[in-house]
């Protein structure tokens, strides 16, 4: 192939008439031919290459443009699938805090319940005991109006005055059962 300063600075040998070779002159043409040739092969190779260089550019700035919709797409979902998740966390949070606060009050009852119960019990069971030891007072008092024994007969019915106690008679649910 032929460079272009062998094709600007090509020397024919002259001729014996005063022209050129004509050897020199077709081998030159000949020359010139296949390197324009070539280089028009080239050119169409290189041209080639080019639209499918350009093919791809165009192709790599849609899909950049793909890609970028793809990001602003998913920076919104992103987005707004943040602001679901707090909404929805915002209602769990108030529905867990008004259980708590229903759970809360529902305890806070039952203990004022479990109290009032309590003292309820409390004073039964005071009560209670005020009348075992009233009960156990009268007892005693009647056991200590009992007289001793002085060793005297008591055949002979004498008179002595008994202090008059009040004296109460269990009922038939209220006895005791002793021990045979």
């Amino acid at each position: 192939m032929l460079t272009l300063n062998e094709i600007k600075n090509a020397k024919f040998e002259k001729s014996a008439m005063g022209g050129y070779r004509a050897d020199d002159v077709n081998d030159f043409v000949e020359n010139v031919t296949e390197t324009v040739e070539a280089l028009a092969k080239e050119v169409t190779d290189l041209k080639k290459k080019m639209q499918i260089l350009a093919e791809k550019v165009q192709q790599y700035r849609e899909d950049e443009d793909n890609l970028r919709a793809a990001l602003v797409g998913a920076q919104r979902l992103a987005s707004e699938t943040m602001k679901e998740a707090n909404g929805k966390a915002e209602v769990v949070i108030k529905e867990a805090e008004e259980r708590a606060r229903l759970l809360t009050e529902n305890a806070e009852r039952r203990i004022e319940n479990e109290r009032h119960s309590l003292a309820r019990a409390q004073k039964d069971v005071s009560d209670f005991k005020k009348k075992i030891i009233n009960l156990y007072q009268n007892q005693i008092r009647m056991i200590s109006a009992l007289p001793d024994y002085d060793g005297k007969d008591y055949n002979t019915p004498t008179v002595s005055p008994m202090p008059q106690m009040p004296v109460s008679v269990p009922k038939a649910d209220d006895e005791v059962e002793t021990e045979d």
